[in-house]
């Protein structure tokens, strides 16, 4: 049977656990990586979005359209 083998009867390779952790080690360090700039990502978006819109509103303050003007 395949994939049915006791644990018992496996032999024990110090190379292949070496690269074994190794790998999950460097597949752990870039997750936490990519999770760290994609909240970085999302967390530097706010501040842009927020100065673009203060920009934008000082402008309008500054040049106010010509329809929007008060007639008395």
């Amino acid at each position: 049977m395949r994939g049915r083998t006791p644990p018992e009867e496996l032999e024990y390779d110090p190379e292949i656990e070496r690269t074994a952790r190794r790998n999950n080690s460097k597949k752990k360090k870039e997750q936490d990586l990519a999770k760290q700039n994609q909240q970085e990502g999302s967390s530097n978006l706010i501040p842009s979005l927020t100065n673009l819109f203060e920009d934008t509103m000082a402008g309008i303050q500054q040049n106010p359209p010509e329809g929007n003007q008060n007639q008395n």
